[in-house]
């Protein structure tokens, strides 16, 4: 991250009296930044488009819609919004809470999660995406980079972050089969390569929430298996496991768990939208049934070595590609860039 990617400078003060002190996080369309509110000394994550896009009507138009979004979601597993405001010159930016912790993937990256630990992150995952389901927003870029591990009043909250991706449903009461209003325009990254559903590589603007019930699978399987569960060398690999839906059952790799929990997971792979649960309520209502049973206690046994391994291996960047689905080409592995870490909001 460089300066260049900012529309303002390090130290200068913008709207409210909000100093802007370092840059803490980056994606795709945004920056963001640490900053302290000057009269209160309140410290605040402030999120700026880049300055490379923060020019193009669609894009800001884009951004304002996140940030509406954002602000409607009532949930404490969303970052709150404090203000969206306007620089001189009119372009946006967002000041929202700041959240102290780290995200799911760094987190991984330290080692395996134990199964109560599990349950607990993924099922506060579901609130936060259940309320924006509720509001007909999709998320379409879940991954465990987007799922934010804060530290809040002496426990562990679980935050959505970046609707960059989202789009706004026509239907609020049933997310629609088809159709919809997307927020991102042609050309920009529509997910994150191994976090998307079969039938976002086709056409992301047609997508359901039943697309956000898969990636969730995708990062339960990961976390209960200690890896991904589309082990590919290459984007092009990746696609064709995906759409085949060539996975490894859960039960192999960890027969220690809940046969309902490691069904649940393989019902939010299914290939075909129609076979996975009908909304994140359903998978909600299980992960919290799961958590009170007694089978929970004895399936956090430590894992045996050939399921789980001392350490957590480097993710491959294909991982983390981020998809331009309009503009996408198979490149070799190791070619690829990786995207960086999502950054609260």
């Amino acid at each position: 991250m460089t300066q260049l990617d900012l529309p303002v400078q390090l130290g200068e003060t913008v709207g409210d009296d909000y100093r802007l002190d370092e840059v803490i996080g980056h994606g795709g369309m945004g920056v963001v930044v640490r900053a302290t509110h000057g009269p209160l000394g309140l410290p605040v994550a402030i999120k700026f488009m880049r300055r490379d896009v923060c020019r193009d009507d669609g894009q800001i138009s884009r951004f304002i819609q996140e940030a509406g979004m954002l602000a409607r979601l009532a949930t404490e597993h969303v970052p709150q919004v404090i203000e969206l405001a306007h620089l001189p010159d009119g372009e946006p930016y967002l000041v929202m809470e700041l959240l102290e912790g780290q995200d799911l993937g760094q987190r991984l990256s330290l080692g395996p999660i134990d199964l109560d630990q599990t349950l607990d992150v993924v099922t506060q995952a579901c609130e936060g995406l259940a309320e924006a389901h509720r509001q007909g927003i999709i998320h379409r870029d879940l991954k465990p980079e987007n799922l934010f591990l804060a530290w809040e009043s002496g426990r562990m909250v679980t935050k959505v972050l970046d609707f960059g991706c989202s789009k706004q449903a026509t239907s609020l009461s049933r997310p629609p089969r088809h159709g919809g209003r997307a927020v991102t325009a042609p050309g920009i990254g529509l997910g994150t390569a191994a976090y998307m559903a079969p039938e976002q590589w086709r056409s992301a603007r047609e997508v359901d929430a039943r697309a956000d019930l898969w990636s969730l699978g995708v990062i339960l399987y990961e976390l209960l298996a200690d890896r991904h569960p589309f082990p590919a060398d290459c984007v092009g690999q990746l696609m064709l496991q995906i759409g085949r839906g060539e996975v490894t059952p859960l039960v192999e790799l960890r027969p220690d768990l809940p046969r309902q929990l490691t069904d649940l997971v393989h019902r939010c792979l299914a290939v075909d939208p129609r076979d996975r649960p009908d909304s994140v309520d359903v998978l909600l209502a299980t992960l919290r049934a799961l958590r009170l049973t007694a089978s929970v206690g004895a399936a956090a046994m430590p894992r045996d070595a050939t399921a789980a391994g001392r350490g957590r291996p480097s993710r491959p960047s294909c991982l983390s590609t981020e998809i331009a689905v309009e503009t996408w080409q198979p490149r070799p592995f190791g070619a690829m860039s990786s995207s960086p870490a999502s950054a609260p909001g």
